[in-house]
Formats: structure tokens, C-alpha cells, sequence
């Protein structure tokens, strides 16, 4: 089952022109990610979080944090695309939630949320502490 929230989209705005151009400098494909601006109407990824500016320094941090994830639960990072959603949360640190889908359906991916209930292997999500410098959440949707 897909479910579709619509939240305001960065539109990669919030990480500069010049930045993506580093992104592409650092082997980054900028043409399967999304950042995507928290809005708690439609999407309770956090508690009671506010939305975060997300930066090129940011983007590379989770990366490196992300790698330990990939290395520990032995995922193929190749097949999916990515949606970034930064939060500052109640402690004042900031958090990223990164979604990972191998299948969009044709939706506009890079303003919309792609959640779904199962979906198997093609479908997770997790969440990362920039200030802690720690993933957690890890969460692969099983099969139907």
C-alpha cells in the first residue's frame, strides 16, 4: 500500500547552487535525492520537531554516518533514491531522516513523501543524529 504526503520541497534551494556543484565535486548523484522540509501537518517522522536548514557539510556528515549503516546491515545503496528531511529536535540537536525507495510510481519524488506499508527490500528508512553522530531507527518494510 502507498501512502503520499505532500510536504514543501527545498527543491535542493537550501543547499546552494555552488553547493551542489561540491556534491557533484564529491561523486554525489544530485539527481537521486530530494531534500524535503519537514511539516509535522503532514508527515510525524519526529516528535514535536522543528524543520532544519540542511547543508552541504550536513549532507556529507550523514553520508559518513550512513556508510556504517550500510556496512553493518549489508545494503546495496545503488538501487535507491533518497529523500532528506532535516529536523532540530527537542534537544536543539539537528537530525536527518532519510527515506530510501527503488520504486517512485512516476510521483514527483522530489516534493512528495513516499511512504509505504510493505514493499519488501525496495522500501526503508532511517534516521541519523548529526550532533551524536549516530544512526538509529533503521527500519527495512517487510513483505505483504
Amino acid at each position: 500500500m502507498l501512502i503520499m504526503n505532500s510536504c514543501s520541497s527545498f527543491n535542493n534551494k537550501e543547499i546552494e547552487s555552488a553547493s551542489i556543484d561540491s556534491l557533484l565535486f564529491h561523486g554525489f548523484d544530485t539527481t537521486r535525492f530530494a531534500i524535503i522540509r519537514y511539516d509535522s501537518t503532514y508527515y510525524s517522522v519526529f516528535n514535536n520537531d522543528k524543520p532544519a536548514k540542511f547543508t552541504v557539510t550536513d549532507f556529507l556528515l550523514a553520508e559518513s554516518i550512513l556508510k556504517s549503516a550500510v556496512i553493518e546491515n549489508n545494503i546495496d545503496l545503488k538501487r535507491y533514491k533518497r529523500q532528506y528531511v532535516a529536523v532540530i529536535n527537542n534537544k536543539g540537536e539537528k537530525e536527518i531522516w532519510i527515506n530510501f525507495f527503488c520504486n517512485d510510481w512516476y510521483m514527483d519524488w522530489k516534493k512528495e513523501i513516499i511512504i509505504v506499508k510493505d514493499g519488501g527490500d525496495c522500501f526503508f528508512n532511517l534516521k541519523i543524529n548529526l550532533t551524536t553522530r549516530k544512526y538509529y531507527d533503521l527500519m527495512i518494510n517487510g513483505e505483504a
